[in-house]
């Protein structure tokens, strides 16, 4: 008959001390996925909001030179334009925002509509 030759490992029950270990050490791991995965979207988010500002502050800055020019060229003074232009810059901000909402409502209409759904009902 052949000599037994033992296994490098023992396959033993598990105390539920050990199990508990177990489970509270996958917990823990899953946890930091989580936390890292949350934090990177965090900063993704951030990242956006800033382009987003520095976008939109170089078109108001923009729009506000145009403004400026075609009031001075109407005949407008510079103190006619500084009096209004808190009232231009919120019809322009109130233009433009649901100029934006608009078009995200086609894009997701239209890629709804791609996916075999129907368009909203208005």
């Amino acid at each position: 008959m052949r000599d037994y030759i033992p296994f490098a490992y023992e396959v033993r029950e598990q105390t539920p001390q050990e199990a508990e270990q177990r489970r509270a050490a996958a917990s823990a791991a899953s946890q930091k996925l989580i936390t890292d995965r949350l934090a990177r979207e965090a900063a993704q988010a951030a990242a956006r909001d800033r382009l987003d500002a520095e976008r939109g502050a170089a078109e108001l800055d923009a729009y506000r030179t145009e403004a400026r020019a075609s009031m001075r060229a109407s005949g407008g003074s510079s103190a006619d334009f500084e009096r209004l232009w808190p009232e231009l810059r919120g019809d322009y901000l109130k233009a433009r925002a649901l100029q934006r909402m608009g078009a995200r409502e086609r894009r997701a209409e239209e890629m709804y509509r791609k996916m075999g759904g129907r368009a909203s009902q208005r």
